[in-house]
């Protein structure tokens, strides 16, 4: 696929524009779409679905881990936890060894969603994946963690305290440049 650079910008024969920052966001807000749609139906939430995993890997976190864990900001994981609660999908105990500490447990229904959600992240994976080599997909994945870690050590302690990964998909605007490739 030809790339042609204007003024800096990288643009390929179909007029798409193909900097990094935006190919992975579009890729990023296309999977969060398509997993809310899916979801939808079982009345969970994308971020509740990461907590669902989070917490069905290590059952018991307090709300900083969970939030760590997930990568949110710590006021976002208590409203999150606060609709799941509601819902019957956790229970927040206080620790008998730290009576300061507050751990978070799945519950029996919230263990069955979990595995229907996780059958429908694969489905929705194997969508993404299709066309796509098995060596073509290890490659992306070795690659994406690389430039993650390369960019992760840049960022300075604070910048590691804060996250924006709990925003709306389109929080950040429409997911094309004005003026490039189809409308």
């Amino acid at each position: 696929m030809a790339v042609s650079e204007t003024d800096g910008e990288q643009i390929d024969e179909s007029g798409t524009y193909r900097a990094l920052g935006f190919t992975v966001r579009n890729l990023n807000r296309e999977l969060t779409l398509g997993l809310q749609r899916r979801i939808a139906p079982e009345g969970v939430s994308v971020a509740m679905s990461i907590f669902l995993r989070c917490l069905w890997e290590r059952d018991g976190l307090t709300q900083r881990e969970l939030a760590s864990d997930a990568q949110l900001v710590e006021g976002a994981t208590a409203t999150i936890l606060g609709q799941m609660e509601t819902a019957g999908l956790v229970v927040r105990l206080r620790n008998p060894e730290d009576r300061r500490k507050v751990n978070i447990y799945l519950t029996q229904p919230a263990r069955r969603l979990y595995l229907r959600l996780k059958a429908t992240h694969e489905e929705l994976d194997g969508r993404a994946r299709q066309g796509v080599s098995e060596e073509d997909y290890e490659t992306f994945l070795r690659v994406a963690a690389k430039m993650t870690g390369n960019l992760a050590a840049t960022r300075s302690p604070d910048d590691r305290s804060r996250d924006l990964t709990g925003a709306d998909p389109d929080a950040l605007g429409p997911a094309t440049v004005p003026g490039r490739g189809p409308d």
